[in-house]
Order: structure tokens, then sequence, then C-alpha cells
């Protein structure tokens, strides 16, 4: 194993909740600490991703970035021809 992903059930408001913050945490310093690639999905809010990006994560999904969507409307963001 060399990726770690943090459930979405943690990520959810935790700039605001004491106790996942400290879940969250955790993960990261373990991931970090055994070389592990760290990846937080569910992320929704600039403030879930500035936290998760303080502590140390690098990598995300989540509405934040893009809803779910048709497979020619992904094509045309990859390709450059849609902005988000």
């Amino acid at each position: 194993m060399d990726k770690l992903k943090i459930d979405q059930s943690f990520v959810r408001n935790v700039d605001q909740d004491q106790q996942d913050a400290a879940i969250v945490e955790a993960i990261i310093a373990m991931g970090t600490h055994l070389g592990m690639q760290l990846l937080a999905e569910g992320v929704e809010t600039a403030q879930e991703l500035a936290f998760l990006s303080s502590k140390g994560c690098t990598r995300y999904q989540g509405y934040y970035f893009y809803k779910p969507m048709p497979g020619a409307e992904y094509q045309a963001l990859i390709s450059g021809a849609v902005t988000g």
C-alpha cells in the first residue's frame, strides 16, 4: 500500500468539528510517517480544503472542484474545451 484515502465522513465539516479534525490530523500524520500519498474525499468547501492543505494533505476530490458530469462533458473538460 502506498496510498491512504481519508473518508468523506471525516472530511465533512473538518474545519468545525474538533473530533473529526483530530482524527484527520492523526490519519495524515500516520500516512506521512509511512510515506504514503494522502487523498481526502468529499471536499466541498474552501475551508475544508484549507484545513487539509495546512495539515499536509496534497490530493483531494469532491464537489468543491467539480460535480459528477456526463462522459462527453468530462472529455471536453480534460481536453481544455471547458473551463470550470
